[in-house]
């Protein structure tokens, strides 16, 4: 007999699966799922079954055999093995990468110590399950994933107690770590005895036993972000995914690169698991799919509202300054609470421009704008770290008709200082100032910070909150970005606790007093002018999107690569393009982008090329795993990706 096993390490993708020979002593000891330890080269190595086989097209005589079986319980469920075997296959990821990912940490020494309880997990049961009931799960009608949507704190804790299953295991995953705690608040304390946390900074040592813990006990509560998917599930009845509409669910800065949404969804019907989207605000994916009948439930948020400010207004009133008339004498009142001022940008000045000749300060490595930091005298690259002295005369020119454009925080919080003066207790929170903040926050506080500052601000003090500068995302050239900001302003709007989030005066337990300042010199854009109408925001965004055929109209998989030679990258690119336009030719169902410059185009000493293809969604399991099954050595993949050109 022969084993086919999953060694856990990188390989490559053609080769995450191995053929082993199985001794005769073992032959009916192994199953799908377990440990064993191989020959691999000089040493022995974990692996783990992947299936058994009585034959193989291989000459049996060159394999090796199985050395011994580290436990003979399976460390994966067989609806977890697809599970990854889908993932290793849509995401152009090595099996065994994601496999030894979703195993515990490999300690011999602890492995030879467990002993597995046999009241919670009979071998032979388990072996069967892998197979019989697998099949039986396989027979059932799955239900479609339903989409749930929260005002306040009280509807949250209500739906997720409704969606946690009496019997059997619970996945609840949360956007980002500081989600965490907020969503362990609201459940009761006899949930909180079954929860378990996983995250990314869980530490081997803590895993090992968290691991454990899941592996036998199959009523588990896992809270956590998208590394919880990839656990020793065994009774998985029910999946949570909150704020479901959030960007951060998006894997983007390495493999795997997927979104959470979708590796849920493809959990869920791995282990035929009901899967609930809640959100205060949903996506526009899940907007439109809930409107057509693809998910259950309703899709539309409450309105906002936020007060939003016409800064030509304030400019024609004489009022240059960062902050308007109101939000400034709001900050001057706003003793009793905290303030938050809300600015995406670091620095004193976005960019530096000669009035003369137009030259525009540019980072030498990726041509990104630099910024002007005035405590260091000093330009700096926010992408890559580039720095250089600031001069006063201009480059090209010499001239010395130097002018600035755009604020950061530390422009603001100059003039925040200058406002309210010594009496008021004044943070700056970004990745240049962590604020030097305690937990205190005395009333009165300003916070003055970026998107850094949102997991690391007293929300349940914030009574006041202003986004200064809500015009930048709007002019961002990428598909998602109007969808963004408007995640952002109704987050806010949440976690601030404004009328329209709030029940009986309180709003996600915050106080009912709230305000959010909206300041905008276009407040006729669809983002601001909808509001208050929020099914309004979706129509314009969709029939947009419908335009371009970008999601939900399609579903969208970002190809790139890179390379020192500007020719032969874009020639890489080309030949790429030319393979996939001669595996789909003429295909409707899937179409596909000429190659174009990434941005930036030159990035740390790389040239970067993309190409884009849009799927039908009736097919997208079926072109994406083509896709990425044809991808030549260093092409990357990004199926869902949150962007099209930026990298």
């Amino acid at each position: 007999m022969l084993a086919r096993v999953i060694p856990l390490r990188r390989m490559p993708v053609n080769l995450s699966i191995l053929d082993y020979l199985i001794p005769k002593e073992l032959e009916s000891k192994i199953i799908p799922g377990q440990l064993v330890a191989i020959p691999f080269r000089n040493s022995l190595e974990f692996a783990i079954v992947h299936s058994v086989q009585n034959t193989t097209a291989v000459n049996s005589a060159k394999l090796k055999s199985i050395d011994s079986i580290a436990l003979p319980r399976p460390l994966l469920s067989g609806e977890q093995l697809a599970f990854l075997d889908e993932m290793a296959a849509f995401y152009a990821t090595p099996l065994g990468f994601l496999v030894k990912g979703n195993v515990l940490p490999l300690k011999k020494r602890k492995i030879k110590g467990i002993s597995p309880d046999p009241d919670v997990y009979n071998i032979a049961d388990r072996g069967s399950s892998i197979s019989s009931k697998g099949n039986r799960e396989k027979n059932k009608k799955s239900s479609k994933p339903q989409l749930v949507i929260y005002k306040n704190s009280d509807e949250k804790h209500a739906l997720i107690t409704k969606s946690i299953p009496k019997k059997g295991q619970c996945l609840i995953l949360a956007p980002e770590l500081h989600d965490i705690e907020p969503l362990i608040s609201l459940l009761s304390p006899a949930e909180r005895k079954r929860t378990i946390i996983i995250t990314s900074e869980t530490s081997d040592k803590d895993l090992f036993d968290l691991w454990l813990t899941i592996w036998q006990k199959p009523d588990a509560v896992v809270v956590g972000t998208r590394t919880a998917l990839f656990l020793p599930w065994c009774n998985l009845q029910s999946i949570i995914l909150d704020d479901e509409g959030s960007l951060a669910h998006k894997s983007w800065d390495m493999a795997p690169r997927f979104h959470t949404r979708d590796a849920a969804l493809l959990l869920s019907q791995h282990h035929q698991a009901r899967l609930t989207l809640t959100a205060h605000t949903p996506s526009v994916e899940s907007h439109y799919f809930t409107k057509h009948g693809v998910y259950e439930g309703r899709s539309s948020p409450s309105p906002t509202s936020a007060e939003i400010i016409n800064l030509s207004d304030e400019r024609k009133s004489g009022n240059y300054s960062l902050l308007s008339d109101a939000a400034a004498e709001a900050v001057e009142k706003n003793i009793t609470g905290i303030s938050f001022l809300y600015l995406n940008r670091r620095g004193n000045v976005h960019y530096v421009a000669c009035r003369d000749c137009g030259l525009v300060s540019r980072c030498p490595t990726c041509q990104t704008t630099l910024t002007y930091f005035e405590t260091k005298g000093e330009l700096k690259c926010l992408k890559c770290s580039y720095t250089e002295s600031f001069q006063a005369t201009c480059k090209k020119c010499g001239d010395m008709s130097l002018s600035t454009f755009g604020s950061g925080t530390q422009e603001l919080y100059k003039e925040v200082k200058k406002l309210v003066g010594k009496s008021r207790n004044v943070l700056r929170l970004d990745k240049d100032d962590k604020g030097g903040q305690d937990d205190k926050w005395p009333p009165g506080t300003i916070i003055i910070g970026t998107k850094y500052a949102w997991g690391r601000i007293p929300w349940q003090h914030i009574n006041l909150m202003t986004f200064v500068d809500a015009d930048t995302p709007i002019f961002v050239p990428e598909f998602r970005s109007s969808e963004e900001l408007w995640q952002e302003l109704h987050d806010a709007a949440f976690r601030v606790g404004l009328p329209s989030f709030a029940k009986e005066g309180v709003g996600g337990g915050l106080p009912s007093n709230a305000r959010l300042f909206v300041q905008t010199s276009h407040p006729e854009h669809a983002v601001f002018a909808s509001l208050t109408n929020p099914e309004r925001f979706y129509s314009l965004e969709l029939e947009t999107r419908k335009q371009f055929n970008y999601p939900p109209y399609s579903y969208l998989v970002k190809l790139w690569c890179s390379g020192t030679n500007e020719c032969d990258t874009a020639e890489n690119a080309e030949s790429l393009y030319r393979r996939l336009l001669r595996l789909t030719p003429g295909d409707k169902n899937c179409t596909l982008t000429s190659p174009i410059p990434a941005f930036p185009a030159y990035f740390k000493g790389q040239y970067r090329y993309i190409i884009l293809a849009k799927i039908n969604y009736g097919y997208y399991k079926k072109y994406t795993k083509l896709i990425a099954n044809n991808l030549p050595v260093g092409w990357k993949i990004d199926p869902n990706p949150n962007s099209v050109l930026s990298l």
